[in-house]
């Protein structure tokens, strides 16, 4: 839900753009969040840490499960970015793949915001999963041009398709994120991505 007011009076005074209203409710969400979980967040705490009216919150959220996505889903354009300039220089696609989910696996502990939804409980996360198709339109666009390249030089095997694998990466990882696992290292996820994913996705 959005507004196409180009001024609307802010907490402090200020007039406020849609993106820059946008912004301030999503760090007035993120501070309520570090302070009373996801779950007891609501939009009256969220409102009241902006300093603006629930009325005015709900201007530019549905409601509180569309605030949480835009928290998550902008500390998810954080890391993609930051996971894209890591593996730019990789030689070949099961090794962009293999490096881009070593980097994910390790980075999302440490970040905050995936650090704290890691912590929270399981109906917090079913909240988050209604983003979905926006998780998915990330990382389409994070994995599509290689993965278009690597079909066109013949490196893939058959049948496989750009929906379908990026579904099961983020099941599979986000399986393993959930739940310990012995694999503490760098090295022992690719160990065990090389093993079980790459000849899965590309031909010998």
């Amino acid at each position: 839900m959005t507004t196409t007011s180009l001024a609307v009076r802010w907490g402090d005074g200020r007039r406020a753009d849609t993106d820059f209203a946008r912004e301030q409710i999503l760090d007035a969400a993120w501070r309520c969040y570090e302070a009373n979980t996801v779950y007891k967040t609501s939009m009256e705490h969220i409102a009241r840490e902006a300093k603006v009216s629930r009325t005015t919150v709900y201007r530019y959220f549905e409601n509180r499960d569309e605030v949480l996505t835009g928290v998550v889903m902008r500390a998810l354009h954080q890391l993609i970015d930051q996971i894209r300039n890591d593996v730019v220089e990789t030689d070949n696609f099961g090794e962009f793949v293999v490096e881009a989910l070593v980097r994910g696996v390790k980075a999302v502990p440490k970040s905050a915001v995936f650090s704290l939804m890691l912590q929270e409980q399981s109906t917090v996360i079913s909240r988050v999963y209604i983003a979905s198709p926006k998780t998915l339109s990330i990382l389409i666009d994070f994995f599509s041009d290689r993965f278009e390249l690597a079909k066109r030089a013949g490196e893939l095997r058959d049948g496989v398709e750009l929906l379908p694998m990026i579904d099961w990466l983020i099941h599979a990882v986000s399986a393993y994120m959930l739940a310990p696992t012995s694999m503490q290292s760098a090295d022992d996820w690719r160990k065990m991505l090389r093993m079980f994913l790459v000849p899965a996705l590309v031909r010998d």
